[in-house]
């Protein structure tokens, strides 16, 4: 076998390694930030195997659009300022009971709580593996 071949494997494993290491780090974050703005029923939907869309979901609920924003603000305030990240797309605004953040690998969706009890989206990808925070 070729060593080269072998020393590019071992070097794209140790890369997948690092990058998943970092996601987890980074899904840990958004998590936190949630939870210090009162976001209420964190979920994170693992849907690698189900999405070619994104690898996961983190669903958080909120009281008002006051709390839908805060939540919003402090999720890109603290990625962006400790991994220079900010997110692909955003829709919606906190007045409109739902916002989505899409940072590719994975999607913050922050609900007013009678509108995600209505879309229920853990439904939707059931199959997923899922956390609860």
């Amino acid at each position: 076998m070729n060593f080269v071949i072998i020393q590019k494997f071992f070097n794209a494993n140790k890369m997948k390694g690092y990058f998943m290491a970092l996601l987890k780090e980074i899904l840990r974050e958004v998590e936190d930030g949630a939870l210090d703005k009162k976001g209420e029923d964190v979920v994170l939907l693992d849907v690698k195997k189900l999405s070619n869309i994104t690898d996961y979901y983190i669903i958080i609920s909120a009281q008002n659009d006051r709390q839908i924003k805060a939540i919003r603000d402090e999720i890109e305030h603290r990625l962006k300022s400790k991994y220079s990240f900010s997110p692909k797309h955003m829709d919606g605004i906190p007045s409109s009971k739902w916002v989505v953040l899409d940072y590719t690998d994975f999607i913050v969706h922050i609900f007013d709580g009678q509108l995600r009890r209505y879309y229920e989206l853990e439904r939707l990808w059931g199959d997923a593996k899922v956390k609860k925070v």
